[in-house]
């Protein structure tokens, strides 16, 4: 098989182009696993850091299973509100076996912290570390996560008052992708 190769000033020009990608993705199809180059694109994917989707005809070029090029990780700080000893109860078993709790809630969402678990408050506290690791990134971030701590990280990066972060309207089970945010200006 034919080896391809580019002149420097293609190099140049691509690394140039990439640089100035604001969200970079390698769409690799058939040719890689026909011209045998899926090590190639391994390194390239290692070396940089980049996500990768394959056409249907590409399908073997690229582990799928692979987190797509990106650093992936699993944070415990990222976990639900703990909801303590109403775990597992819904709204309305928590307003008929446990009134005063349902009230108290209802009263002030922010501070209210259910008995053996967490506030708004709370979570806004432990989300600490991961907002100081979002300000570090310059690349884009997926952030997947209940939407307690969606709502206390929108709140954040949003500039809205903590206290308005429980009433923040964010809806279940949808991935939302066009929600952006900028620590400096450009």
């Amino acid at each position: 098989m034919e080896q391809s190769s580019l002149s420097d000033a293609d190099c140049a020009a691509f690394f140039a182009a990439l640089k100035q990608a604001r969200r970079p993705l390698i769409y690799a199809g058939g040719g890689v696993i026909a011209a045998g180059a899926a090590g190639a694109l391994r390194a390239f994917v290692d070396a940089f850091g980049l996500p990768v989707t394959t056409t249907l005809m590409g399908l073997g070029a690229f582990d799928t299973t692979d987190p797509l090029g990106w650093p992936v990780r699993s944070w415990k700080l990222l976990d639900e509100i703990d909801a303590g000893v109403c775990d597992g109860l819904t709204y309305g078993e928590i307003a008929s076996q446990m009134p005063g709790e349902f009230s108290a809630r209802k009263a002030d969402k922010f501070r209210y912290r259910y008995p053996r678990g967490e506030s708004y408050q709370d979570v806004i506290a432990r989300l600490d570390p991961v907002i100081l690791e979002l300000e570090r990134h310059q690349r884009p971030v997926v952030v997947v996560a209940h939407n307690a701590v969606i709502r206390a990280l929108y709140s954040y990066l949003t500039g809205t008052p903590p206290e308005r972060c429980p009433q923040l309207d964010i809806p279940l089970h949808t991935v939302r992708y066009n929600w952006s945010y900028q620590s400096e200006p450009e």
